[in-house]
């Protein structure tokens, strides 16, 4: 009896001892779930993430609640909800900026690249993606690579009024007044209400609404007949920020994509 009893005490706390190690080390609890199997988060081909539904349930709103928390070990936790949902769906746009906001927290923005590197390799030709890494990178205080993201995200989604906006913004944290100037009377044609732009650039003495934005500046023109296709259903609630040098966290201030 006594041995029974303490086969069943072990038992237990090697179960503890496992799931401890599941929750501290987002890793560990990759290599728990199986084979590298990944879904397209927009269910492109007609397949769908069979598991969205539980997997933002159980995992994107507990990591989110972690992240809120304060403490580094909760921060820590919040990783691995978010590493749950990016592992099955790695183009996943909320879980992409929840990662982006822990990193940040623990001021390790090399965890959160990572996930965006894989996400891009995974679905290259996912426009939301782009503009969120490029959010990255201008939080990053890199707005030269920003530039290049959300290129990347117009070339694939000509419409995509969120990321003219933030490429204004990455312009004229690079002193390119004319191109941020571009940009930004192309993003309030298409109808954004975001005043910092253009308060910033009026600031500047560099708003200039006399400009023809019906022709495109070459480093956004689709190369490709596939890039020229309207991808309107790759789009997320994309969060835009205000002024890049002191931009808020993502999660705090989201400006959704209407479309």
């Amino acid at each position: 009896m006594e041995s029974g009893v303490r086969t069943n005490q072990f038992l237990a706390w090697g179960g503890l001892l496992l799931l401890g190690c599941l929750l501290l080390s987002p890793t560990m609890a990759m290599a728990q779930i199986g084979p590298q199997e990944h879904y397209d988060y927009y269910g492109r081909k007609g397949i769908a993430p069979p598991m969205l539904g539980s997997a933002e349930k159980n995992h994107l709103y507990k990591g989110i609640a972690d992240l809120y928390q304060g403490s580094r070990n909760r921060l820590e936790y919040s990783v691995g909800e978010f590493d749950y949902i990016l592992h099955y769906i790695p183009n996943h746009p909320q879980a992409l900026k929840m990662v982006i906001e822990s990193a940040f927290r623990l001021k390790r923005p090399a965890l959160a690249q990572e996930r965006l590197e894989r996400a891009v390799s995974l679905y290259p030709d996912t426009a939301s993606t782009y503009m969120i890494y490029g959010m990255f990178y201008h939080r990053n205080g890199e707005p030269d690579k920003a530039v290049g993201q959300y290129v990347k995200a117009l070339r694939l989604e000509l419409n995509y009024s969120e990321a003219y906006y933030n490429l204004a913004l990455a312009y004229l944290d690079l002193q390119q007044f004319d191109k941020a100037n571009w940009y930004a009377q192309k993003t309030y044609a298409m109808g954004s209400k975001l005043p910092g732009l253009r308060n910033r650039l009026e600031k500047a003495g560099k708003w200039n609404p006399a400009v023809d934005v019906s022709v495109l500046p070459d480093e956004i023109v689709p190369t490709s007949a596939e890039e020229k296709t309207e991808e309107k259903k790759d789009k997320s609630e994309a969060v835009v920020p205000e002024t890049a040098e002191a931009s808020p966290p993502m999660a705090d201030t989201p400006i959704p994509d209407k479309r």
